[in-house]
């Protein structure tokens, strides 16, 4: 009636119980002693705990607010970084054990806040990225990169209308 056991189940004579060779298997150890993984082969798939692979083994904690905030701050980042939704839900779950409607929650206040930090208005926007140029051109110069200062130094005019595209 065993399936696949391993070896040391199916034997009468065995002194391991089921128990041990569950905690093998898994790869715990029981009673503080070493213990060696079996390979799942071995195992009979009945005899395995039950594990949604989406949750971890924190299951039913309660995340403090200074994890959450910093769960968005990370989504706000892969969304900056081009981030598709598919693989922030796949990252939620894998790092955080949170289930799709949880990450989905994430995802939604991790997009308002990219959203405030891109409204800015046009005068606002133009000026910062007019000094990210200015950046650009100095390093460009210093490093002896005179084609990019020459590139960052187009763009700028570009962006304050003194030359046309």
């Amino acid at each position: 009636s065993d399936l696949s056991l391993h070896p040391n189940t199916a034997s009468t004579a065995s002194t391991t119980t089921s128990a041990t060779n569950l905690a093998m298997s898994v790869g715990q150890p029981l009673n503080n002693k070493p213990t060696t993984v079996v390979k799942p082969e071995f195992v009979s798939l009945q005899r395995l705990p039950k594990v949604d692979i989406l949750t971890k083994i924190c299951v039913g904690k309660k995340s403090t607010k200074q994890e959450i905030d910093h769960r968005i701050d990370v989504i706000a980042r892969m969304i900056v970084n081009a981030a598709t939704t598919s693989q922030i839900l796949r990252f939620c779950s894998v790092e955080w054990g949170v289930g799709k409607r949880q990450a989905e929650a994430y995802l939604k206040r991790a997009r308002e806040i990219v959203r405030e930090d891109y409204s800015q208005e046009r005068a606002d926007f133009l000026a910062s990225r007019i000094g990210i140029l200015d950046k650009v051109i100095q390093a460009s110069i210093k490093s002896g990169q005179h084609s990019n200062a020459i590139g960052a130094t187009r763009l700028q005019a570009e962006l304050t209308q003194l030359i046309q595209k």
